[in-house]
């Protein structure tokens, strides 16, 4: 089937939706059918999500909260925990990534409604006690006026090394931090990164590294994907032939990027390290009909080959943020799962669960979408 792009204008988001929905299964080993259940989750305003393989549970930010919750996969996703912050970091969490080698959870925090006082944190998280113990804590500052705090800091990346890398979506930019210093790493046409539309201003966001070291960044007003080299700077718009879309959030696994909009992940493929990409197909996640805005996403376990079992993503109703403020809604976690011929863990249940101050109440009404595989794209 043919594709065809059009503007979707959701409350506070533009993106790019594709009337294709599907999957080409000669690419994979893996995904050969991709099915989406949904799961109403406490609170409705989570954007970032991790898995943190080691604990075997999914970390979400709030935006609306300052707190990070925890979930049990293994249980319907019921509410494990909830972490606040000490040290008197009080933004909203946007991005969160897990060091796995370390256990410490990285972390945007901005104040959301104003896009300003942007900064990263590094936090332990204390089951004992529920709270996020600040390891570090840094503010970025402006270009122009060396303010510090200037900018709504969105999502974030920590390489083997440790070593972090965020987004400033108001400013067009992207931050480093490295040895307890955070400093901005200049690239060659900042312009690339930039909003294009006064009315969303949101340029630079979701970004990945690949195994050769290279930065994809997300320009989410632009509709682009860029090409980082953090060691010289040198910037340019990856060259996509097929179907994609601006993102939120991105992902990457086995040299395939996932572009999370707010209404399907596009999945690009590169043989040039990201000069080029070829589209492979696109997933249906469309929740606007219910007011609620995929935003980001994190892979589970992942298979023999590399390739993701399930991908988890967040939804947020932006329309309330932005219209008559948050409420008590629950919102939804998104579950994309990918049959594997190699027997891989099994799609997660099929009950959907509504948690409550520790309390699960099954309320039995999981959706889910197959899509279909056997698109021409």
């Amino acid at each position: 089937s043919s594709s065809e792009n059009s503007p979707v204008f959701l409350p506070s988001k533009m993106y790019f939706r594709s009337l294709s929905v599907g999957l080409l299964v000669a690419p994979f080993t893996n995904a050969q059918l991709g099915e989406l259940a949904t799961y109403p989750i406490i609170g409705g305003y989570h954007e970032g999500i991790a898995f943190d393989e080691a604990n075997n549970r999914l970390l979400l930010s709030s935006l609306v909260s300052n707190s990070i919750i925890s979930l049990d996969p293994d249980n319907d996703y019921a509410l494990l925990n909830t972490y606040v912050p000490d040290g008197g970091v009080n933004p909203s969490g946007l991005g969160l990534k897990v060091e796995e080698s370390t256990g410490h959870v990285h972390a945007t925090i901005s104040t959301f409604s104003a896009f300003d006082n942007g900064g990263y944190a590094k936090y332990d998280l204390q089951d004992d006690t529920g709270t996020a113990v600040l390891a570090e804590t840094y503010n970025m500052t402006c270009t122009i006026n060396g303010t510090s705090g200037c900018g709504l800091a969105n999502d974030v990346i920590v390489t083997d090394e440790g070593v972090a890398y965020l987004t400033d979506s108001s400013n067009g930019r992207i931050f480093m931090v490295e040895n307890g210093a955070m400093e901005e790493v200049n690239i060659s046409d900042p312009t690339l990164l930039d909003w294009v539309d006064p009315t969303f201003p949101f340029g630079s966001n979701g970004l990945v590294m690949t195994e050769e070291g290279t930065l994809l960044v997300a320009n989410s007003g632009a509709g682009t994907l860029v090409r980082i080299d953090p060691e010289t700077g040198d910037a340019m718009n990856v060259e996509i032939e097929g179907e994609s879309g601006g993102g939120d959030g991105l992902l990457y696994a086995n040299k395939r990027v996932y572009i999370i909009t707010g209404t399907t992940i596009y999945i690009l493929e590169s043989s040039d390290d990201w000069m080029t990409a070829n589209s492979l197909g696109s997933i249906d996640i469309d929740k606007s009909a219910d007011g609620e805005s995929a935003a980001t996403g994190a892979f589970g376990p992942m298979d023999e080959n590399g390739d993701p079992i399930a991908i988890y993503v967040t939804y947020v109703r932006f329309g309330d943020l932005f219209g008559d403020g948050p409420n008590e809604d629950p919102s939804t976690l998104g579950v994309v799962t990918f049959s594997s011929s190699a027997g891989s863990t099994p799609a997660p249940g099929t009950e959907a669960t509504t948690t409550t101050g520790g309390a699960t109440e099954a309320t039995g009404d999981t959706s889910t979408t197959t899509v279909a595989t056997d698109a021409t794209v």
